[in-house]
């Protein structure tokens, strides 16, 4: 009997050793549409490509237009996700065969590939600011923002006269750590934009004047700092110094989308695109526009080498009409409108999209929904709930498995039956139970007065048990509060700028410059330049700190022939003129003193 068994066992593990490889992920989709003409092709197994074996001329690629293709072949850094990119752009409007020969893999070879894709009908692109802004106008009619109160306000230092005033109504022990955030006007008066990092009392421990709008400013995973330019359409990096180290946008030809970034430890980047498309929409509703352009949702995740090696768009797995309060016979369609991108605990992915009033779970190695939460399609069961959320943004997942939305709540509905539904937006947690698809209200916060903030927001739980709940289009800019309710701290913004979001996180500033940038580290004083001179020079000094220095010029008798006093200068880089046309040629000495720092250094002038 045993020997029956052990031999049953030895079929079982031959033919599992023996199966053949499969494909996990594949992108484009075999038969899908709108793929862009400079796509990649994308190919994970579920075991790893040899990468000694795997040749380019195992693979035929052919558009119906454009012909055949050569393409560069390159086996990402996690060793098992092939990236295939032509080296010439495919056509528009044309179908692409692809063939690839068997693949050696670690287990075996792949049975041959063989499927077919579509490319867009035609080039067409989107500003992300500009969705971004469509979204603020449409809603324009629900704007109801609350008074300000100001209670404690704080201005140290020179600040910008065009810098915002900062009020902070309440603060009663709110958590250590600073608030990030950066600030656009809602009306058309403009406003200056900033990068802020505040401490509790509102008072800026950095900030970055910037010629153009900025959005998503915050601390990433990684510990560095990241926030989208609406003039370069990119996100960038800063590191802890504040100097810009990188910028990152979307591949394979879709532009970048300002509403989320992420940027963790191991290099990896999870981005978002707005893809516009012309679609026939008398195909699908009655008056729809037959020439309609619609927006798809495109979801990427970057490795370190920022090749696209995952990549999930809306097309493959939304239907148009999943929208909720969408016109469909418009001329332009935000079907989905994603918003929010999470890492779950299990490392699958969550996104937001606010415009199908849903949360969607999708499987990171192959693609497919695992769930969908709210909305039209949705399979959760609710507890101890009443209101449906809709219009969300800022989806999170705790350690503990739950998640929390910003509810904006711009079409309130009911779950039960409650009367006078007006909308009010809210900070929810639910318990996820994932197998039976159970979500269960465990808090929510809603403010006192109520707060409408129609578009933008977010919510996060820190460590300490607290909430920041970030209000959007509403006001104040910033809540936060304790495990019980309680309100420990507020900020606003003026009445007429807000954020797209608002977070708290630790961070250890370091002194900066005028420009926004790091501090140099030490005082340092410059030989000047030119030495020898006739007859002027410059003298560079470096600041760590905010300080007063005194610049003196002497001669060889220690007489001052020249003295200066700048009050409260900035931290940076500082250059001092010295014009020596009265005086005769010679050596002379030139001495920085602060209330911390002096240095003397020789200088020959020569007429």
């Amino acid at each position: 009997m045993k020997a029956k068994l052990l031999f049953l066992l030895l079929i079982v593990f031959s033919e599992i050793a023996l199966a053949k490889p499969t494909i996990e992920f594949l992108s484009p989709l075999p038969n899908s549409e709108y793929a862009k003409i400079s796509t990649s092709i994308i190919l994970r197994f579920t075991s790893k490509p040899d990468a000694i074996y795997f040749k380019n001329d195992l693979i035929q690629i052919k558009g119906s237009k454009s012909g055949l293709h050569e393409s560069n072949v390159k086996i990402s850094s996690d060793g098992s996700t092939l990236i295939i990119t032509p080296k010439v752009k495919f056509d528009n409007n044309e179908s692409v065969d692809v063939k690839i020969l068997p693949v050696k893999t670690s287990s075996d070879f792949s049975s041959p590939i063989n499927f077919s894709f579509k490319t867009e009908k035609e080039n067409l692109t989107v500003s992300s600011e500009d969705i971004l802004k469509s979204e603020l106008i449409s809603a324009d009619n629900q704007y109801n923002k609350t008074t300000q109160i100001p209670f404690i306000q704080k201005r140290e230092g020179e600040l910008p006269t065009d810098f915002p005033q900062i009020t902070v109504s309440t603060s009663d022990n709110p958590s250590p750590g600073y608030i990030f955030l950066s600030n656009f006007s809602l009306t058309p008066r403009p406003a200056q934009n900033f990068l802020m990092i505040l401490d509790n009392s509102g008072t800026p421990v950095y900030y970055k004047k910037l010629d153009t709008a900025a959005y998503d400013f915050k601390k990433q995973p990684n510990g560095n700092l990241t926030y989208f330019s609406a003039r370069a359409q990119k996100f960038y990096e800063m590191n802890q110094r504040y100097q810009i180290i990188d910028s990152f946008v979307c591949g394979n030809g879709y532009g970048t989308d300002i509403h989320e970034f992420r940027l963790f430890s191991n290099g990896h980047a999870f981005l978002m695109s707005y893809d516009p498309q012309r679609v026939n929409m008398a195909n699908i509703v009655t008056h729809g526009d037959s020439n309609a352009i619609v927006l798809g949702l495109v979801i990427q995740e970057l490795d370190e080498d920022k090749n696209v090696i995952f990549q999930w768009r809306s097309w493959d797995h939304y239907s148009i009409t999943d929208a909720t309060h969408e016109n469909l016979t418009s001329a332009v369609i935000d079907y989905a409108h994603g918003n929010a991108i999470e890492l779950a605990n299990d490392g699958n992915i969550i996104i937001s999209s606010r415009h199908m009033d849903e949360i969607t779970k999708i499987n990171r190695s192959t693609g497919n929904i695992i769930w969908r939460m709210g909305g039209k399609n949705n399979q959760f069961r609710f507890r101890d709930e009443t209101i449906a959320f809709s219009h969300q943004h800022a989806v999170r997942q705790l350690p503990n498995g739950n998640i929390t939305l910003f509810d904006n709540s711009n079409f309130p509905s009911t779950i039960v039956p409650i009367h006078d539904m007006v909308s009010i937006s809210r900070a929810v947690e639910y318990q996820l139970d994932e197998t039976n698809l159970i979500a269960t209200l465990v808090w929510q916060y809603v403010n006192d007065p109520p707060v409408f903030g129609f578009a933008m927001g977010y919510m996060e739980r820190l460590s300490n048990g607290n909430s920041v709940i970030s209000w959007g289009a509403g006001a104040p800019a910033i809540t936060e509060v304790n495990a019980q309710g309680k309100k420990v701290f507020e900020m606003f913004l003026p009445a007429d700028q807000v954020s797209y979001r608002a977070t708290r996180d630790t961070w250890t500033p370091v002194p900066f410059t005028e420009n926004g940038e790091a501090a140099p580290e030490s005082y340092k004083m410059y030989q000047n330049y030119p030495n020898p001179f006739n007859p002027t020079t410059t003298i560079k000094f470096d600041l760590p700190v905010q300080s007063d220095v005194t610049i003196s010029v002497y001669n060889v008798l220690g007489q001052t022939i020249n003295e200066e006093v700048r009050s409260n200068l900035f931290p940076g880089t500082h250059s001092f003129f010295f014009n020596g046309a009265n005086f005769t040629s010679g050596v002379y000495f030139y001495r920085i003193k602060t209330n911390t720092f002096a240095d003397t250094k020789r200088m020959l002038l020569v007429k």
